[in-house]
């Protein structure tokens, strides 16, 4: 079932490491049995992006040239055979996956996703909203929710499953770089869940915000933490950092309490000489696209809907800039100036010229 479509699009490439982005011609593929086309609508920017482009996050010759995007929504304009959970016309929010001929990337005006990893939007949520959730929220769910193994997370019962929501009262939780998309997503998964004080680190400047999404205790993030014992007297078992720097890394070791299990966007940094292997140190895999988290991904966007309309799951902050994708080379010099916190640039693909 489909509507009529344009057989090609405007599409931002990578054309390799260190080169300027390009705006090309892309051909507009119909979804395969279990994927959807959605109409991007809204996509936005994250560090990833910038780090791809200089190199920071290898990728295989083979790869090149590569569409970039992560973060995604739209309406969906096509179906393929067996998908039952999202029809023509629903709007909806998605987390993008590079490579392969760049059909799953959002940095385009047309996107394939897997029927399972779209989420249904709220009419109370914007599509520059909706845009601005999918990497974040996938990243803290992976972390939190996800399994004890190579790559999953700290094993906690989700939010959104029977006996989830508040089972972890009066337990704390200590949250690195609460002002990241993936920060703010795991503030708002902690309130859910229960944790009880949530207290995370970021600028002074975000302490508003970090408190509106249910955080007790919000800490300048230039502060030299030895413990948490000011703001809870309850062993601290679970931390997670949205930071991933061998600093960040070593401030939640140093305030875990024996046996406890730190969650961190990036692997352990720390020097092995100043390991504490009382403490488990986890690197989240944040892709829902990952085969080992299609179950948690399916469960989520089941639930997100609710989430959303109910206000216990918030967009983050918007930041909107005229002109598509002609718009994100720069804009990505800024992420990587470290000159935006505490929301999301968003661009509307329609724009592009």
């Amino acid at each position: 079932m489909s509507t009529t479509l344009p057989t090609s699009q405007k599409a931002l490439y990578l054309p390799a490491v260190k080169q300027p982005l390009v705006i090309k011609d892309a051909p507009v593929r119909q979804p395969s049995a279990g994927e959807v086309l959605v109409r991007n609508e809204s996509v936005a920017l994250n560090p990833i992006d910038w780090k791809l482009q200089a190199s920071l996050m290898p990728r295989k010759l083979s790869d090149f040239p590569l569409i970039l995007g992560y973060d995604g929504s739209g309406v969906v304009v096509s179906i393929g055979d067996d998908v039952a959970n999202v029809k023509v016309g629903d709007r909806v929010f998605y987390e993008g996956e590079l490579g392969g001929n760049g059909e799953n990337a959002t940095f385009q005006q047309y996107t394939i996703v897997p029927a399972h990893l779209v989420g249904k939007v709220p009419s109370n949520i914007s599509f520059d909203q909706a845009a601005t959730l999918p990497v974040g929220l996938a990243t803290a769910a992976v972390g939190l929710y996800q399994d004890k193994f190579e790559f999953g997370g700290a094993g906690l019962l989700a939010p959104w499953l029977d006996g989830g929501r508040g089972r972890y009262t009066n337990e704390p939780i200590f949250i690195i770089g609460g002002a990241a998309c993936t920060g703010q997503a795991a503030i708002m998964f902690a309130k859910l869940s229960g944790f009880n004080p949530i207290i995370t680190t970021s600028s002074p400047h975000n302490f508003a915000l970090l408190k509106s999404l249910g955080a007790d205790y919000t800490l300048d993030r230039n502060e030299n933490l030895r413990s948490v014992e000011a703001y809870t007297t309850l062993p601290l078992y679970n931390a997670f950092d949205a930071v991933g720097s061998a600093e960040s890394q070593t401030v939640a070791q140093r305030v875990l309490s024996p046996g406890g299990t730190l969650i961190s966007v990036h692997p352990n940094s720390i020097p092995h000489a100043k390991q504490d292997i009382s403490k488990k140190i986890l690197f989240m895999w944040g892709s829902m696209h990952s085969p080992q988290n299609k179950k948690l991904a399916t469960n989520l966007f089941e639930s997100i809907y609710g989430l959303l309309e109910s206000g216990d799951i918030k967009p983050n902050n918007v930041e909107y800039v005229p002109g598509g994708l002609n718009a994100v080379e720069n804009q990505l010099k800024h992420l990587q100036r470290g000159e935006v916190s505490g929301k999301k640039i968003i661009v509307r693909p329609s724009e592009t010229v």
